[in-house]
């Protein structure tokens, strides 16, 4: 019987990318499992590729959250995740209780995750996983590959730290070498955003003496008064990602892109 994983990751951007590194070494070392991915619709393109999950479902944080309180919707993802019959559910350790609700409904034997003090449901999990807020997001991925790896009895090698995720199949081939600074002065919470009055000066200062591109999506962040500096206005993730890849310097804040 093939390998049957549902994940829970509905997120910010930039923490799905850390994340996709776990799907992508299931997905490497088990080609022929079904893996059902649960995520936010700004993070769906990051799991497609060779080494992408092979369903994709999407549900903003703030309507994932409150889903317990609007029963015909739950009962319409209670039925769906119980249709893909998981071996496992695997849950990242920033899900709100709705998760590990839904992956004890969804009939998989086996629910591995971290019991965080938030968590209000009773054994939330059957195969509990260390959490240490003071590691890095990716320590917590692999310690969830891990129980699953223990709990099925795998004899399988788990790197220490998880490579970076392949985005290849978001990147438009180069068609020259990356020579511009690209700036994304955007985020998505107040405390990482450094002042846009210091971006403007940064890019106006590196204009002098190099090509300057601007990543513009975020209505209230003014644009730089400069000629001379590119405005990017990206009309979807892969595009963002390919602006990123043909520059050869990134500046930004502790966001998405960044993690990119």
């Amino acid at each position: 019987m093939a390998l049957r994983i549902a994940v829970f990751k509905v997120n910010q951007l930039g923490d799905n990318v850390v994340f996709v590194s776990a799907v992508q070494w299931l997905k490497r070392h088990f080609p022929d499992a079904h893996i059902t991915v649960v995520t936010s619709p700004v993070a769906v393109p990051l799991y497609g590729g060779p080494l992408g999950a092979d369903v994709v479902r999407a549900i903003s944080l703030p309507v994932f959250r409150r889903l317990w309180r609007h029963p015909l919707e739950f009962a319409r993802w209670f039925s769906f995740l119980r249709s893909t019959r998981p071996t496992a559910c695997l849950l990242a350790a920033d899900q709100p209780n709705t998760a590990y609700l839904v992956a004890r409904l969804s009939g998989a034997r086996y629910q591995v995750g971290s019991i965080r003090p938030f968590i209000r449901l009773p054994r939330p999990v059957n195969v509990p996983v260390p959490f240490d807020p003071d590691l890095p997001a990716i320590s917590h991925s692999r310690a969830l590959l891990d129980g699953l790896r223990r709990v099925l009895k795998l004899d399988l090698p788990l790197p220490e730290v998880l490579p970076a995720p392949d985005l290849s199949h978001l990147v438009d081939p180069l068609e020259r070498p990356p020579s511009r600074v690209i700036i994304h002065p955007g985020s998505s919470h107040h405390l990482t955003q450094w002042p846009v009055e210091r971006f403007h000066r940064l890019a106006a200062e590196l204009v002098r003496d190099h090509p300057v591109a601007w990543i513009h999506h975020q209505p209230d962040i003014p644009l730089p008064d400069n000629d001379a500096i590119a405005v990017i206005r990206p009309a979807s993730l892969r595009d963002t990602i390919s602006e990123i890849a043909h520059s050869a310097l990134f500046i930004g804040n502790n966001s998405g892109p960044m993690h990119l």
